[in-house]
C-alpha cells in the first residue's frame, strides 16, 4: 500500500512541503531571516519604518513635504534640523562627558558622537505621493517614494542619499551670478533620496547630470537594517573613512610646512650664512686663542702667564716704566 502523503480534495496542503504553507513566507523567525538572507522581520520593519517617518531625537512626526527641515546623520538617521541644532548645542554646552545617569555612568546625548557637527547633518529632500485611504487623520498623509521607480521608501526598499560633492569656488561674471543662483535653487529644492534599485539599474554616471555630482562612497544609506549586518558595515565604514581622510589632512599639513620658506631648516641655515660671512669664524678662533693662550708669546700658555710676560717685555723695553718698577733706590 502506497503510505506516502497525498493532497486531498478538501483545499489542504501537504504538511511536509513548508514552503506552501499558509503564511511560511511571511513568518518572523530567526531562522527565516537567515534562510532568506537577512531580510528584515516584521519588527524590523516596523522600526525602518518609524526611523524613516520621525525624528529620531523627539519622536515626532517628520514632514516630508517641507524643503530643508529634515537631516540625516552618518548613521542614516533622520532628524528635524532643530531638534538636531539644539542637540548639537546642548552636547557642546555640556562639554565631553554628559551629565552622569543615576548610575555615575555618563548619560548618552540626545545624538551621537559620529555627528561631529553641523557638516555632518545632510539636507534630505523626498519626492512624496498622497496616500491612498488616509482621510481619517491619523499618521502621515504623505508617504515618500522613489522619483525613478515610484517604490515607496519605507525602510523596507533601501534608500540612499545623494551628497553633492562641493565644486570648488570659482570666479564668476555678474552676468551669470543671477543664472547660476537659480540653477543653484532649483537642484537644492529637488529630490536627493533614490532607492537603491533604482541607481544600480540606472547607473551612477546616468545619473550625475541631474542629481550630481556625488560619489557613491559618499553618499548614505537611510535607516540601514540590523538584520544581515548593514549598520554595522555603515559604522565601520565610517570609521575607516575618517581615519583616511584624517591621514590625508595630517600629510597634506607636513608638506605645506616644508613648502614654506620660513620653516625651521631653512632659519637655521640661513643663520649660519652671514656667520660665516662676516668673519664668524675669525671670531671663533680669537675667542679659542683666548682661552687657550695660543696667540701670546710664548706659545700655549694661560691667560695669566701671556699677561705677565707682555708686561715684562714692555718694562724692560721702555727706561721710563723701568724706572717706576724698579725696586732699587737712587
Amino acid at each position: 500500500r502506497d503510505r506516502r502523503p497525498t493532497m486531498g480534495g478538501d483545499g489542504g496542503t501537504v504538511s511536509t512541503n513548508r514552503r506552501y504553507l499558509r503564511g511560511a513566507g511571511s513568518a518572523s523567525h530567526t531562522a527565516d531571516a537567515k534562510r532568506s538572507g537577512g531580510a528584515p522581520t516584521d519588527d524590523e520593519r516596523e522600526r525602518l519604518l518609524q526611523v524613516m517617518t520621525t525624528c529620531t531625537i523627539t519622536g515626532a512626526a517628520l514632514d516630508l513635504t517641507g524643503s530643508g527641515d529634515i537631516v540625516a546623520c552618518p548613521y542614516g538617521r533622520l532628524y528635524n534640523r532643530e531638534a538636531a541644532v539644539q542637540a548639537l548645542l546642548r552636547r557642546m554646552e555640556s562639554g565631553a562627558a554628559a551629565v552622569s545617569g543615576a548610575d555615575g555612568k555618563a548619560a548618552e546625548p540626545d545624538i551621537g558622537y559620529h555627528c561631529r557637527g553641523l557638516k555632518d547633518l545632510y539636507p534630505v529632500r523626498f519626492q512624496v505621493t498622497q496616500k491612498d485611504g488616509n482621510d481619517s487623520g491619523s499618521g502621515p498623509k504623505y508617504a515618500a517614494v522613489c522619483p525613478l521607480t515610484g517604490v515607496e521608501l519605507n525602510g523596507s526598499s533601501p534608500a540612499i542619499l545623494i551628497v553633492k560633492i562641493k565644486a570648488p569656488k570659482k570666479k564668476k561674471s555678474k552676468d551669470n551670478d543671477k543664472a547660476a543662483q537659480a540653477s543653484q535653487s532649483d537642484a537644492d529644492a529637488s529630490p536627493n533620496v533614490l532607492s537603491e534599485r533604482a541607481i544600480r539599474e540606472v547607473g551612477v554616471e546616468a545619473l550625475q547630470e541631474e542629481y550630481g555630482p556625488f560619489d557613491m562612497a559618499n553618499c548614505i544609506r537611510l535607516a540601514p537594517t540590523v538584520v544581515g549586518g548593514v549598520f554595522d558595515k555603515v559604522k565601520s565604514d565610517l570609521e575607516a573613512k575618517r581615519a583616511e581622510e584624517k591621514k590625508s589632512k595630517n600629510k597634506k599639513k607636513r608638506d605645506k610646512k616644508r613648502s614654506e620658506p620660513g620653516n625651521a631648516n631653512d632659519d637655521a641655515a640661513t643663520r649660519k650664512l652671514p656667520a660665516s660671512a662676516n668673519g664668524g669664524s675669525s671670531k671663533k678662533k680669537a675667542r679659542q686663542d683666548i682661552t687657550t693662550g695660543s696667540g701670546a708669546p710664548g706659545g700655549n700658555k694661560s691667560v695669566a702667564e701671556a699677561a705677565r710676560a707682555n708686561v715684562g717685555a714692555a718694562v724692560a723695553s721702555n727706561p721710563a716704566l723701568s724706572s717706576l718698577f724698579s725696586s732699587g733706590k737712587p
